[in-house]
């Protein structure tokens, strides 16, 4: 007698993304809280969805271009397409002094597909809101809306 059995397997598919975090109007020095809310906000839901995900460190810079991809963020890219993943997804953060203490004054995520290198969403985002934990809701809403892109 022989017995049949079959088995239901999911989708093993999971998107492979790399992400770069940049400050903007910003002097060297320690990294902002609310640039390390965006980056763990990311990566946390990348991780719930699944995603296979690489990250940089944080970096400051003094502007980035209101189109196109920052000069800093070039050799990051490059990186990225001599690796094996699918998407880069940049995040700029824009600090603008306010007296003696910096403000987050809007986010830009942009969602790339690496090969080839096109732009594949983009969301802006207003002011820093208020404390961390509402940062970090903010920014994994949006995540979500960007990662909608993702197949």
């Amino acid at each position: 007698m022989v017995l049949g059995v079959s088995f239901i397997v999911p989708s093993l598919y999971a998107a492979t993304l790399s992400f770069l975090i940049m400050e903007t109007g910003v002097d060297t020095g320690p990294i902002h809280e609310y640039s390390q809310v965006w980056e763990n906000a990311l990566m946390d839901l990348s991780f719930d969805l699944g995603h296979i995900i690489s990250n940089a460190p944080i970096l400051q810079v003094k502007s980035a271009p209101a189109q196109g991809l920052p000069a800093e963020a070039v050799p990051y890219r490059d990186a990225v397409s001599n690796g094996n993943f699918e998407f880069f997804v940049l995040v700029v953060l824009q600090y603008e002094n306010e007296g003696s203490a910096q403000k987050l004054r809007s986010v830009v995520l942009k969602l790339y597909r690496v090969k080839p290198f096109v732009l594949l969403s983009e969301l802006v985002s207003g002011a820093a809101l208020g404390s961390a934990r509402e940062e970090f809701a903010r920014a994994k809403g949006a995540a979500q809306v960007l990662f909608s892109a993702v197949p």
